[in-house]
């Protein structure tokens, strides 16, 4: 009898929930919060340090870009902490803003750049760099009027020579990461 009337409460919590979001969405004339942004009123700057993971392997970098309205252009360094090689992506990036002002601003990005890979454990191991493609999208929560969280995924896709086999393997590199948002006008 009592889990019942736990389900009934949290039901009911719920809907309140639900009415409040509803009605307080539809009243036209509350003041625009603090957080709303409108990317649409000239040039913002942003700086996007983040942490994640790749292929099993934890990465972190910074990212720098500017958004002039749906349009972001991005340049970005991270390092990808391998096992027996450490990775550093150095890329340059278009993002679409899909949205362009509100608190959440989601965006879709495409771009390419360099993947350097340096062996940790191999003696006489050389660096072996390859041109990457990526693809991706993410969405940044503006908790502040100049700080936000970013979440992302992107897909890296490369061409690497191997020598043993005597022709080129494609591979693809997926990575998640979160970050955090700070914006400059």
């Amino acid at each position: 009898m009592r889990i019942y009337s736990i389900y009934k409460y949290l039901f009911l919590m719920m809907l309140l929930l639900a009415f409040t979001v509803t009605v307080g969405a539809q009243t036209e004339s509350a003041p625009q919060p603090a957080t709303q942004l409108d990317f649409r009123n000239g040039t913002v700057f942003e700086v996007n340090p983040y942490t994640g993971a790749m292929g099993g392997s934890g990465l972190f970098g910074m990212r720098l870009g500017m958004n002039y309205g749906v349009i972001k252009l991005e340049l970005g360094l991270a390092q990808i902490i391998g096992e027996s090689a450490d990775m550093y992506p150095v890329t340059a990036n278009v993002a679409f803003n899909l949205s362009t002002n509100g608190k959440w601003l989601p965006y879709g990005t495409i771009g390419g750049g360099l993947l350097m890979t340096v062996p940790t454990e191999a003696i006489g191991a050389n660096t072996v760099s390859s041109m990457a493609v990526n693809v991706g999208g993410g969405t940044r929560l503006f908790i502040a009027r100049n700080l936000g969280i970013s979440f992302e995924a992107r897909q890296y896709l490369t061409q690497l020579r191997n020598d043993i086999a005597a022709e080129n393997e494609l591979l693809l590199f997926r990575e998640f990461n979160v970050g955090f948002t700070f914006l400059f006008r």
